[in-house]
């Protein structure tokens, strides 16, 4: 469960918004069934083994004939080689997070967190076949955990951070060996490098944790470098810290850069996700600010793949403007959405700045999920396979449920099936905007946000 402190004044004295509705990325409010977004979307005949969000995933390929585990190979399997998606930990409620009135306020939470671990092996004979593929269900993992990261680090995948149950930080790292499918505990984080809702990424047996939150959801703009070149003797150092501190975030690697985007901040009582781009050069170990995101969202996924990065679904908020009393519900503040951005950062818009560009959107909202590049052999088109989520808000049980459903994006189909719709950048949810007025926090209603 996510806490954050919101003052009553707060949801009541919000300037007015500039809100502007997006289209569909087909450009159709009318196409309920998504028929247009099929073409570049479909759905896979298997389903995760449980309903799952706010999980983990990392990507290895494993050198069969020596056992050895190499990052960042995503070109199928052959004779020596098995590339895997690995999804691990995450809420696995059929109704995700739901409502929860208490004694501290009102909110929501998942009641049910996984400690299981698959391993997703796509299937496709050919390129004119349709996806499908397998699930293992893998060692369980040390304990249960969601809203962490994990890493392909010195042949193991690693998990850091995350919360449990009880909402509290998870100090300890557990990896797994898939030579063995044995889960251990090699260290524990110290407690000013706990958060959770961040991002990582692993370089030359070092991991970068990147923003987040920390045990009372104030957002971090703090990057730890752990040097694991020696698991029974890590050492932790300072990054460069982020430009503006964020949570709920992701992170793409490209080309020897960190790109990291949207999330939400305490800075604005979390009522509205940011559209700012960083990246981070691992050269120049710098981080500097890009184009925005047309939609400004968190929850999201970022992807790499073939020289582009793409943005895809995720959270914004709707206007919260007005007396309190006439407020929607919590749950109705979220909009979830389906649109999918791309940005070339080699492409020459203006002046030598590249853009952010819409893409054909998913075939639901969709946010809180996992996503994974695969490249295919032999093959010049991507893919992005995306892994569970929640769909958006429900009133009738007051949650975001969570699906078991697997899909894939065919990025080359989507490229060559663009859309340009209006600069909202939105198919379906909102391009919010907003200021805090004053400093109203004083007056205290505690506003859960999930």
């Amino acid at each position: 469960m996510v806490r954050y402190n919101l003052a009553t004044a707060l949801l009541a004295l919000l300037t007015t918004k500039h809100q502007t509705i997006g289209a569909h990325a087909d450009g159709d409010h009318s196409d309920p069934d998504h028929t247009h977004h099929t073409e570049a979307w479909s759905y896979l005949p298997v389903t995760i083994p449980a309903p799952l969000s706010d999980m983990a995933v990392s990507v290895i390929t494993i050198n069969t004939d020596s056992g050895n585990v190499t990052e960042n190979t995503f070109v199928g399997n052959d004779d020596n080689k098995k590339t895997r998606i690995i999804i691990t930990g995450g809420c696995n409620s059929e109704n995700g997070n739901e409502y929860v009135e208490e004694d501290w306020g009102e909110g929501f939470s998942c009641f049910s967190l996984s400690n299981k671990a698959y391993a997703f092996d796509p299937i496709r004979n050919n390129k004119f076949q349709a996806w499908n593929g397998e699930f293992e269900t893998l060692a369980d993992m040390p304990r249960t955990r969601n809203r962490h990261a994990s890493v392909v680090i010195q042949n193991q995948i690693c998990l850091f951070g995350g919360r449990n149950e009880t909402d509290t930080l998870i100090p300890e790292v557990d990896c797994y060996n898939p030579e063995l499918d044995e889960w251990s505990t090699p260290y524990s984080l110290p407690e000013e490098r706990q958060s959770s809702d961040f991002a990582a990424f692993s370089q030359d047996d070092k991991v970068y944790l990147i923003g987040g939150y920390d045990p009372y959801y104030t957002a971090l703009d703090q990057v730890t470098v752990i040097d694991m070149s020696d698991f029974d003797n890590v050492k932790y150092s300072d990054g460069t810290k982020l430009a503006s501190a964020r949570g709920d975030i992701d992170v793409a690697l490209l080309d020897g850069n960190v790109y990291v985007s949207g999330g939400f901040t305490h800075e604005n009582y979390w009522a509205a996700p940011k559209n700012s781009v960083e990246k981070y050069s691992v050269d120049t170990q710098q981080w500097s600010e890009i184009d925005s995101l047309n939609q400004e969202r968190g929850d999201k996924q970022l992807v790499g793949l073939h020289g582009k990065v793409y943005a895809i679904g995720g959270e914004t908020k709707i206007d919260t403007t007005g007396p309190v009393e006439e407020l929607p519900e919590l749950g109705a503040r979220s909009e979830v959405l389906d649109s999918v951005e791309v940005l070339d950062p080699h492409e020459d818009v203006h002046a030598g700045l590249a853009e952010w560009r819409v893409l054909a959107g998913m075939p639901s909202q969709l946010f809180r999920f996992a996503a994974s590049e695969w490249d295919v052999k032999d093959e010049e088109s991507g893919y992005i396979f995306v892994f569970g989520g929640q769909v958006e808000y429900d009133s009738d049980c007051k949650c975001f449920r969570t699906t078991d459903k697997v899909m894939v994006f065919d990025v080359d189909h989507a490229e060559k099936d663009e859309v340009n719709p209006e600069p909202t950048g939105s198919s379906g949810g909102m391009n919010v905007s907003s200021r805090v007025v004053g400093s109203f926090v004083a007056l205290a209603l505690t506003w859960f946000v999930f």
